[in-house]
């Protein structure tokens, strides 16, 4: 039976979009993942809602378009048939832990999409080091000591790569049920039709669907002057993000090309100030240290600046680089990042040869150098990039991608 394409689809489709995680006011929902999708879908006319768990935060506020539900109404086939939805959305990560909430919502309705929300290493068997190396890191996260943190994360690698049936073919055949899955970046899409071959005994349509970008608080800044700038944004407290790296990258690609500066926003580790301090006086004075802003203040500066510079250990997306992209500016990051490859691969930006401070800076001074010689265009790298990643583009490709059940794979 053929699928519909968008105009077919009726004008009010019931969707929840389920996120399972405590509904609160500080995370800002409305801008990013699920949350977009759904404010996206009912400026659409659809009846969309966004379903998360109880938290300690309270309800959400009266006009927001969100359903409370516990873990135990999630799981119950009762709830879902209550709610008679016409589409689901999940974004439950690929984890085992949430395969009652994927048997529960099929017994509902047949028209399901799991948003993966991955780089698609799953396990040792896809990437040993890759697998090691963020088990390692999460670990660094939650405040293992390096050594220990180490010992747990090859434990685990070994344990799974010698044990494939502890965990892989469980979760490849609850995902193998699923009748598509998304995930965000053409590389971690084959990583995971890889996995389901290697593991489950059957397959499922696994497509590329970009995480949405908040294109409208974008389009209002449009044709502001390029400026010779890098812009990094994230959350430079983590180890993932890296911020000695970053630091050390922009440090030598400043004092080699002086008529370049530097943005950084998000929030800062303790010592950001003391690393900025650090470095000649005539190069920290070229690199801003701006903290958190809204997205609105944020779209101000992506307009203006040429190239957003990634310094993470890993991602499985990073949506502030596809905010920059919509923007005009290029990409420049580790070849590790599946998502890297996947921003670079239109004349818009340059993939580092390895994850050190001296390849980084051979990709940021060869994208400037880009910049320079002409072979960079601001308009066409924004509008290719809104066309693949804006939010209406990826709520249209999710919609018609929930409503086909998942037979038919877009373009």
């Amino acid at each position: 039976m053929a699928s519909p394409d968008a105009k077919s689809i009726p004008a009010r489709q019931r969707i929840l979009a389920v996120l399972p995680i405590g509904c609160g006011k500080r995370w800002g929902y409305w801008y990013r993942d699920l949350g977009l999708v759904v404010r996206t879908l009912r400026e659409q006319g659809h009846d969309a809602w966004l379903v998360l768990l109880p938290s300690s935060e309270g309800p959400p506020e009266k006009d927001e378009p969100v359903i409370i539900a516990s873990r135990e109404e999630l799981e119950s086939p009762a709830w879902w048939k209550a709610q008679a939805p016409e589409g689901v959305i999940l974004n439950l990560w690929g984890a085992l832990r949430w395969e009652r909430i994927r048997e529960s919502a099929r017994e509902a309705t047949p028209r399901l999409l799991e948003k993966l929300d991955t780089a698609g290493i799953y396990s040792p068997a896809i990437w040993w080091w890759g697998y090691f190396y963020v088990g390692y890191w999460g670990l660094r996260e939650a405040g293992s000591f390096p050594p220990v943190a180490a010992l747990k994360s090859l434990i685990r690698t070994c344990a799974l790569w010698l044990g494939p049936g502890l965990l892989d073919k469980k979760r490849a055949q609850c995902l193998a049920r699923m009748p598509v899955l998304a995930a965000e970046s053409p590389l971690a899409v084959e990583r995971t039709k890889r996995y389901l071959r290697a593991f489950a005994e059957r397959g499922t349509e696994v497509v590329c669907v970009p995480h949405p970008v908040d294109d409208r608080s974008l389009a209002g800044v449009m044709g502001v002057p390029k400026e010779n700038k890098v812009i990094s944004v994230g959350r430079w407290q983590t180890y993932q993000k890296n911020f000695p790296l970053l630091m050390e990258t922009l440090g030598k690609f400043l004092g080699i090309h002086p008529g370049w500066s530097a943005e950084i926003f998000g929030q800062l580790p303790a010592d950001a100030e003391a690393r900025l301090t650090a470095l000649p006086a005539e190069i920290a004075s070229r690199i801003l240290l701006a903290g958190t802003r809204p997205n609105e203040e944020l779209a101000r500066h992506y307009a203006a600046a040429r190239i957003f510079l990634m310094s993470s250990r890993h991602e499985s997306f990073n949506i502030a680089a596809a905010e920059a992209l919509c923007s005009g500016c290029s990409v420049v990051g580790p070849p590790d990042i599946a998502s890297v490859h996947f921003f670079t691969g239109r004349r818009s930006g340059s993939a580092s040869s390895c994850y050190s401070p001296g390849a980084l800076l051979d990709a940021l001074c060869a994208e400037a150098e880009a910049w320079r010689a002409g072979e960079r265009d601001a308009r066409a790298i924004s509008s290719e990039w809104t066309a693949l990643v804006g939010a209406q583009a990826v709520t249209a490709r999710l919609l018609e991608l929930v409503m086909s059940g998942g037979q038919k794979t877009l373009e």
